[in-house]
């Protein structure tokens, strides 16, 4: 016998294995999923926080120095040399006041205003003087006569926190004091706290070309007006711009949701987010990027990630392995009972088929089931005629009466015999002996019934020849008892006369 074709093997282990391999892959992306969520919310965590330590910084800036501006104006001789208009004296009083607070609390610009808000003296820049500041800190402080203070974006391009502070002098405003801090300075102590790089970025729209252009030529920055599209960067704490962040800009321009987004440059891996810049009048001039570098740690995802692709793989073979040579046991003990199985129908077919009794089976509603070979031959249909066939086909109206009475009985009894005559294809009919049993399956079910069909044709006609001998034996029976019964009679009558003869002697 062949080899079973089940294909148990392949039946269990392609569904194992795509079912094992799914949940596998699931298993490991969802931890690939889970550990870059931490990463996205770490970056979120990191974005929240500098965008709080920079709004912090715009609110408290400018009250540390307070001290300083206000010895300035309540001071005789600063206000003698302001109201002298004596600029070089201004300067060289006010001189150690600006070295001391631009150390102290790295204030980079520092004006003296007059009240019209044309620049008098810059301290920072003492050369240039008697241009308009326009700044709209000093235009709200104009307007208000108290101290503003706020972040704003200068002509070139430059980002500050500015405070002005009215001077007064004998409760008359006679002008306007103003320091101003370089954003620049702020974000490098904000990466040492939030440990993301920043990057500020100011809108195209709020800023001119050329003197942006001229601002980076006068101060040696390098800079590319072309770089971005809708931004340039006024200042960052990264050495090199990484292209990724324009993406990240435009998704979440105008979004009041601080979104994270995902993005790699020079070989390092990067996310980040957007926190709008607002200056003094309410007005988004750009952008702060916080940026987290998860190199590393995207590097240790991938590794972790392959790790287990590489581990799940393993036991997935290991499993393979097992099931297969498990499975392949179960197959071949399958082979060897099917084999067997084929070889004992053979075996039961080859002697059924021996029987010179036809050998039939139907069902319990009277349906072919199988039939050996001597049972096609006396019927004259083939197997799959047979196929389609009930036992009231076979005989005739008045006979199969009788056949499915003797069902019947099998049904209830287990058994019965019973002849009737047996319709061939060929519309012959044969007088058959039926010896029919319930059959049943290994649980006791009934399946149906079977038997053997003898063929008596010879018997009826011994049994017809003696039935004409046993005719015979009876008539001369008959004649030989009259005869017998006439010589009795005879004899005693014959008895009687010689008894009357011997009377008459």
């Amino acid at each position: 016998m062949g080899k079973s074709k089940i294909g148990l093997r392949q039946l269990v282990l392609v569904p194992f294995v795509v079912a094992i391999l799914i949940l596998l892959g699931l298993s490991v992306f969802s931890i690939y999923v889970r550990d870059s969520n931490e990463l996205d919310a770490r970056a979120k965590r990191r974005l929240l926080g500098a965008e709080q330590l920079f709004n912090d910084k715009i609110k408290s800036y400018g009250t540390l120095p307070l001290a300083f501006l206000e010895l300035i104006e309540r001071k005789e001789e600063f206000q003698k040399s302001w109201i002298d208009k004596d600029r070089q004296l201004l300067f060289d009083q006010a001189l150690p006041i600006f070295k001391d607070i631009k150390s102290k609390y790295e204030v980079t610009h520092f004006y003296f205003i007059d009240s019209n808000g044309a620049c008098f003296l810059r301290m920072h820049k003492p050369d240039r003087y008697s241009d308009p500041i326009s700044h709209f800190v000093l235009k709200a402080a104009q307007k208000s006569g108290v101290s503003v203070q706020g972040l704003e974006v200068g002509q070139l391009g430059t980002l500050a926190l500015r405070k002005v502070y009215p001077w007064e002098i004998n409760g008359e405003v006679f002008g306007y004091i103003e320091l101003g801090e370089e954003v620049g300075h702020i974000i490098p102590k904000m990466k040492d706290i939030n440990g993301s790089d920043f990057i500020l970025a100011v809108e195209k729209s709020c800023i001119n070309r050329a003197q942006w252009e001229e601002g980076l030529k006068a101060m040696g920055n390098p800079g590319d007006w072309d770089q971005f599209e809708r931004f340039v960067v006024a200042c960052g704490t990264m050495p090199k711009i990484p292209r990724g962040i324009e993406a990240g800009y435009n998704a979440n321009y105008g979004v009041k949701t601080k979104g994270i987004f995902r993005f790699s440059g020079g070989g390092h891996f990067y996310r980040g987010g957007c926190v709008p810049l607002v200056d003094a009048s309410g007005r988004t001039i750009g952008s702060m990027f916080v940026l987290l570098d998860t190199t590393q740690m995207e590097r240790s995802l991938w590794k972790l990630f392959i790790l287990l692709i590489l581990l799940c793989m393993g036991i997935s073979s290991i499993l393979i392995a097992f099931f297969y040579w498990y499975l392949g046991g179960i197959e071949d003990r399958i082979t060897r009972d099917e084999n067997e199985i084929v070889e004992a129908k053979r075996f039961t077919e080859e002697t059924l088929n021996t029987l010179p009794d036809g050998f039939y089976a139907f069902d319990t509603k009277g349906a072919y089931l199988l039939g050996n070979k001597t049972l096609v031959s006396i019927t004259g249909y083939n197997e799959k005629e047979l196929s389609t066939m009930k036992i009231s086909d076979f005989f005739s109206k008045e006979d199969a009466i009788r056949v499915m009475k003797a069902v019947d009985k099998v049904m209830i009894d287990g058994s019965a015999k019973v002849e009737a005559d047996i319709l061939t294809k060929d519309r012959r009919s044969i007088p058959f002996e039926f010896n029919s049993s319930i059959l049943k399956d290994s649980k006791g079910n009934t399946l149906g019934i079977a038997g053997t069909a003898r063929n008596i044709t010879e018997r009826r006609k011994i049994e017809t020849s003696l039935q004409g001998k046993i005719h015979d034996l009876e008539v001369f029976n008959k004649v030989a008892v009259e005869r017998e019964l006439k010589m009795v009679e005879l004899k005693k009558q014959i008895e009687e006369l010689r008894a009357q003869l011997n009377k008459n002697i």
